[in-house]
């Protein structure tokens, strides 16, 4: 019985008596792969002419092939999960504090730049019952996360008035020797299975905001996702048709990149959309004609001055709540027969965490992920990709989880559940996963 240990990407077999793991490694190597690559013919050649034409190069020439023909790792070897051993998991069951079923409640406010003690006021200000929290113009997004219990350092993933899961964009000043940045926010309770950033416009006048949209897959139920889409639109300062402009881009890239549907395509009969954001045209007279025009007719529109929530989905109740001082809009919400429920949502998905006892920042998979982490999901936070920072990983006990620690489901593939949990695996080394359900 031999076990199996990653050294560096590569396998190491123990337990064939005195040679060393390396070694029986290397020798194993060559001969898979030399028979796996090449006919005997083309061996019996290539050995004939190490023998009887040793030369420097010929044998340069032969180490070149034999390299390349060795792979990092078997495609789809399934390895017993015992020989491994470095990240923390374990089969989620959620607590009994967080399997609450309530209504979808959606809030949308521009803070105006508010300082830690304004934002832990708007905390207090929130309609009983709030889920997901949209805020524009966000001037430090740390203090966000600490009102919210929210990112690596504050997420409590069963309170009940905590939003665990976030997405941030930046807006940054164009202007000429001018450094402003703001922030826009998606604050959840949910798990946020599905990402996108897209920069969508840029303000002619002014400090010239590059503006970005946000994309969020929320994953609320056992069975239910919504999607949902964040923008601060262009100041109706600049001229209400630069505002048009604005709303036209964001729309394109909802419509072109993200929902990929043609220009016929109607919104209001995608499943739960939700079109969320300090919109920058007046919610009444000839502005909301305009934004009705842009996105969709059909769509059900609410919203206070021009701040909005627009939903494929008819609402239960929505309004609004005066901000005072605060700021120079007030809090928006909408409430919809959606049905959510976070313990119910968390058994239907896996997580996976930057460190170790399920810390750090957090990424989440729903049924049907077939995931290259490279290069399609990046840190929140940060300018770096997912791709080998894995050091916990929870999984929903409604699924399985099948990672590999190479690109495009390559490697050895490590199956979850397997063991009962405390076992693991090597710590930062996946690229890729698949999730089904059980």
């Amino acid at each position: 019985m031999y076990t199996v240990a990653h050294c560096n990407g590569y396998h190491a077999l123990s337990g064939f008596g005195q040679f060393s793991p390396f070694f029986i490694l290397t020798i194993k190597k060559i001969i898979e792969s030399i028979f796996s690559v090449f006919s005997i013919k083309t061996i019996y050649y290539m050995l004939h002419m190490i023998f009887q034409k040793s030369s420097p190069f010929n044998v340069l020439i032969l180490l070149f092939v034999l390299l390349s023909a060795c792979r990092k790792d078997t495609p789809q070897q399934d390895v017993p999960f015992e020989a491994v051993e470095g990240v923390h998991y374990e089969i989620y069951e959620p607590s009994e504090k967080s399997n609450i079923t309530e209504d979808l409640k959606i809030v949308s406010y521009n803070t105006a730049s508010a300082s830690k003690s304004e934002l832990q006021t708007l905390l207090g200000l929130l309609p009983a019952g709030t889920n997901v929290v949209c805020l524009q113009e966000v001037e430090n997004p740390a203090d966000v996360l600490a009102v919210f219990s929210s990112g690596k350092d504050h997420r409590n993933e069963t309170g009940y008035h905590s939003f665990p899961y976030y997405c941030q964009a930046r807006k940054n000043s164009t202007k000429a020797a001018t450094y402003k940045k703001e922030y826009q926010m998606i604050l959840s309770k949910f798990p946020i299975v599905k990402h996108d950033l897209r920069h969508v416009n840029t303000d002619p006048h002014g400090d010239k905001w590059k503006r970005y949209g946000e994309y969020v897959r929320l994953k609320v139920n056992s069975n239910t996702s919504i999607d949902l889409f964040h923008y601060h639109n262009t100041n109706r300062a600049d001229g209400a048709d630069k505002s048009v402009h604005g709303m036209n881009n964001f729309r394109d890239w909802i419509r072109e990149d993200v929902l990929k549907v043609p220009p016929s395509y109607d919104p209001s009969t995608h499943p739960n959309l939700f079109i969320v954001g300090d919109l920058n045209l007046f919610t009444h007279g000839t502005q909301q004609v305009q934004l009705r025009n842009i996105l969709g007719n059909n769509l059900n529109y609410y919203g206070d001055f021009l701040d909005y929530v627009v939903s494929s989905q008819r609402k239960n109740s929505s309004g609004r709540v005066l901000s005072g001082s605060l700021s120079d809009h007030n809090i928006v919400w909408a409430s919809f027969d959606i049905s959510t429920n976070r313990a119910n949502a968390h058994k239907n998905v896996v997580r996976l965490y930057e460190d170790s006892h399920f810390a750090g920042r957090v990424i989440s998979f729903e049924k049907s992920s077939c995931v290259h982490i490279p290069y399609w999901h990046k840190v929140q936070g940060d300018d770096q990709y997912w791709n080998d920072r894995v050091s916990s990983i929870r999984v929903g006990s409604n699924v399985r989880l099948a990672i590999y620690p190479h690109s495009y489901h390559s490697g050895s593939v490590y199956h979850l559940p397997h063991l009962p949990g405390g076992k693991g695996f090597r710590n930062d080394v996946f690229s890729s996963l698949n999730v089904k359900a059980r």
